[in-house]
């Protein structure tokens, strides 16, 4: 006998936890869209999207942004703006 617990295949297996800080601004804004988002979804959909899946997606979106205008970049002025308010 095979003591052993089928192993799960899914994505979570090649991610790793980071952990930042954001404003209570952001955070507020953060789960207003997370929140309307999963509204618009189907009902067997809203699960999926995850905090993790939207800080992703978001992220691969700034960066692809990022990498097709520079410094023109919505992510470029945001970092910008954000570190000449502080």
């Amino acid at each position: 006998m095979n003591d052993k617990k089928p192993e799960k295949s899914n994505e979570s297996d090649d991610k790793i936890l980071i952990s930042f800080y954001v404003s209570t601004e952001t955070l507020d804004k953060f789960e207003d869209f997370l929140f309307y988002a999963k509204k618009r979804l189907p009902v067997e959909k809203r699960r999926k999207l995850t905090k993790s899946l939207f800080y992703e997606a978001g992220v691969l979106t700034a960066i692809a942004d990022y990498n097709a205008k520079g410094e023109e970049s919505s992510l470029w002025k945001a970092i910008y703006d954000l570190m000449n308010d502080g």
